[in-house]
């Protein structure tokens, strides 16, 4: 049926044969996933907005949210027509057995649509109307695109889930030379309509949320003289009157939506690109943000000398402005001590007297004694303290990738050269892992992290896997920096069979909050994947007894052996048993066969998660 046709023949009776009629689910395990009602930020604390997702449980439903009694209709039966449905979903083409158990109008068959609430009604017929159009009907706003994609998902409609991203990120791209961001403001304002990461295998959120991120990029506010100012973007109100619109969200929380917290956006190659094309004073309503998230205020000082390295042209006064931002008294020791006293003078940075000063009022153990620290002491040195240097509240600390895998493979001919090298000289030969999306590194505490296999002659008989962490080179320092780092709360392990695998049989190395890791060293299990073997050779028979030797062939026989062990011989068994036992003990085979377990399309796949 070609498209044309399908057009003509949805939602009519003409050449109809089969009926679909749309059910309150009575199964929470039937129902399209859908979002929690009340959106939530990145601390997991209700939005100050109270946005609501406009899903609701249905009528009736308990506390599970199972609909008692029979599966209510909802709306009118749809005809449909079967070769068309199964060949464009998923979901029907799985419930095709199902066709014939009950009969429909006009006695034909019908199949039953499980729906979580009546509002999903117009959404669910919008998804199967693009099996018969192959296309989305024109005007549908962001709320109407994303309960379209979720629907469309549950049922399987072939390209409409694309279709929905590819209109997505075209309505944030609609902005006017008087509305440069109305697209951004009007899919902000239903961002919790966005799909979550583990349901979301188009990549719908992240690409909306590239598309948005490029409009920030190249919208160009006015320099305030404070980054508390705040301003909000000039946006359309719309038809209603002015008085009753709501007002439009600050660009504040525009860019922290889009670039939540320093660790996660420093990890991701897109969202670091962007922020480093941030305009300067965008970016100084980002770090003034108290809702700008981080792991660790080093985070935040990082994800600033990367946007200086990209930014080398940037006025004198637009970096002073945004290095007065930084929360230098929430620094860790590590960048506090070692990092802060090598950063360039490019940067308008603060004076040398001054840096005393900041290093022992961030070791003050409470807010009041650093205000009387910069109150009392401060002054006096000559020096005016700035609020954020000495006396800010520390940001939130949290990071939006918290539960999202960073995937990272090593393929077995890396490994097959570690074990080689290892082979032929003792010692330790590591290969890095590299990560599937697209980073060369990810970060933590203001240090770039990877994930590393170790294959080591004093343990011949496993692999290693550990957590190994770098001075970001962006930082440009001209001496090592000799302290400690904490990667968070994190756990990073191998699959045991490739992603699809399991994880609880594989390797799992968990850090909490509190452990360290030296800065430049790797910390994790020295025999973590333990080497498929094969079963020894059975034992050799005892040789038969032989005749006693002649007094001068005993003799012989005692001086060839005691010249074995002076390596001079050529034969006996110790010099033999030497010459065949490779460097260190490690096993002879490959990487494939003696990490037979852990490897799938011919890596080794592992992850890197974060916690909350």
């Amino acid at each position: 049926m070609s498209a044309e046709q399908s057009s003509v023949a949805y939602g009519s009776e003409a050449d109809a044969d089969c009926v679909v009629r749309f059910v309150l689910s009575q199964n929470d395990s039937e129902r399209p996933a859908k979002r929690a009602r009340v959106n939530r930020d990145i601390s997991g604390e209700p939005l100050a907005d109270g946005t609501q997702d406009a899903e609701e449980d249905p009528p009736g439903a308990n506390a599970q949210g199972n609909t008692t009694g029979d599966a209510q209709p909802i709306g009118d039966p749809l005809p449909g027509h079967r070769a068309l449905l199964r060949q464009g979903s998923s979901f029907f083409q799985a419930q095709a057995g199902l066709w014939l158990e009950g009969k429909g109008t006009g006695d034909k068959p019908e199949l039953r649509v499980p729906l979580g609430s009546p509002e999903d009604l117009p959404h669910a017929l919008a998804a199967i109307r693009y099996m018969y159009t192959a296309k989305l009907q024109e005007g549908m706003s962001a709320a109407e695109l994303l309960h379209v994609r979720r629907l469309a998902s549950y049922l399987g409609v072939e390209g409409c889930v694309e279709a929905c991203r590819t209109a997505l990120a075209a309505l944030a791209r609609e902005g006017t030379a008087e509305d440069p961001l109305a697209g951004v403001v009007q899919l902000y304002t239903v961002r919790h309509l966005l799909p979550c990461w583990d349901d979301d295998p188009a990549g719908v959120a992240e690409s909306v949320l590239n598309e948005c991120r490029a409009q920030l990029v190249a919208y160009k506010p006015a320099a305030s003289s404070s980054p508390s100012s705040n301003p909000s973007p000039p946006v359309n109100a719309g038809p209603a009157e002015p008085a009753e619109a709501p007002p439009p969200p600050p660009l504040a929380s525009l860019l922290v939506w889009a670039f939540p917290d320093a660790p996660s956006v420093l990890s991701s190659p897109a969202s670091r690109a962007h922020v480093s094309a941030l305009p300067a004073s965008s970016l100084e309503v980002l770090l003034g943000a108290d809702d700008f998230a981080t792991d660790s205020e080093s985070s935040v000082l990082l994800l600033l000398a990367v946007w200086m390295a990209a930014n080398r042209g940037a006025k004198i006064e637009e970096r002073g402005r945004l290095t007065k931002l930084v929360r230098l008294c929430h620094l860790s020791s590590a960048y506090l001590y070692c990092v802060l006293p090598q950063l360039p003078e490019t940067w308008s940075w603060l004076p040398p007297e001054e840096l005393p000063l900041i290093q022992q009022c961030a070791a003050l153990p409470s807010l009041e004694e650093r205000k009387r620290f910069a109150a009392e002491v401060v002054p006096r040195m000559g020096v005016k303290a700035l609020p954020a240097w000495y006396t800010s509240e520390p940001r939130p600390k949290a990071r939006a990738d918290a539960g999202r895998p960073y995937v990272w493979t090593t393929p077995v001919v890396e490994i097959d050269e570690a074990l080689a090298a290892a082979r032929l000289k003792a010692g330790n030969y590591n290969k890095l892992g590299a990560f599937t999306h697209g980073a060369t590194v990810v970060i933590a505490d203001g240090f770039e992290l990877y994930c590393q296999l170790r294959v080591s002659s004093k343990t011949p008989k496993h692999v290693g896997c550990s957590l190994q962490n770098a001075t970001p080179a962006v930082l440009a320092l001209g001496q090592p920096v000799h302290n400690l780092m904490t990667p968070g709360k994190c756990l990073i392990g191998v699959w045991r069979g490739g992603p699809g695998g399991s994880s609880l049989k594989g390797y799992r190395c968990t850090f909490r909050a509190t452990d360290w890791i030296q800065v430049g060293y790797a910390r994790g299990y020295h025999e973590a994947l333990a080497f498929t073997l094969p079963p020894p050779p059975p034992p050799r028979p005892a040789p038969p007894p032989s005749p006693s030797p002649s007094p001068t062939a005993a003799s012989e026989g005692a001086a060839a052996d005691g010249a074995a062990p002076g390596g001079a011989g050529t034969g006996g068994g110790a010099a033999a048993g030497a010459a065949a036992a490779p460097a260190g003990g490690v096993p002879s085979g490959s990487a494939a066969t003696l990490l037979a377990p852990f490897v799938w399309e011919g890596k080794v796949w592992g992850y890197l998660t974060w916690s909350d």
